[in-house]
């Protein structure tokens, strides 16, 4: 996959989450922005749960969803990830676009899992 056609995809991703969450009404009439919540794991549990690396979303599973996270979390000031490990996919100890992009990488590319 050429990288014009990744950064469309992200693109495209973006463009859809955002008219997504742009869109949802709330109770008084307004819309809700700006809100993701992804993290399906019981709050107590989550205090005891080992972090994957990779899964930005902490909901225990390494998948798409991580990747539209990390896009929320970078780029529409979405919630960070719940530990660095989570959103640091690719373990050089910072959360960005790279780390986006190692999990397109692993997920869709067979490229190498997040290191442990």
């Amino acid at each position: 996959m050429s990288r014009k056609i990744l950064f469309f995809i992200l693109i495209l991703v973006g463009f859809s989450l955002s008219m997504h969450l742009d869109g949802i009404p709330k109770a008084n009439g307004e819309a809700v922005t700006k809100q993701f919540h992804s993290n399906l794991l019981n709050p107590t549990l989550a205090l005891f749960a080992e972090p994957i690396r990779g899964d930005a979303n902490g909901d225990g599973q390494i998948n798409g969803g991580d990747v539209v996270y990390l896009m929320v979390y970078l780029y529409r000031v979405g919630p960070p990830p719940p530990t660095l490990i989570n959103g640091d996919a690719n373990g050089d100890g910072m959360v960005n676009i790279a780390d986006m992009v190692y999990l397109i990488n692993y997920l869709f590319r067979d490229g190498p899992p997040p290191p442990g």
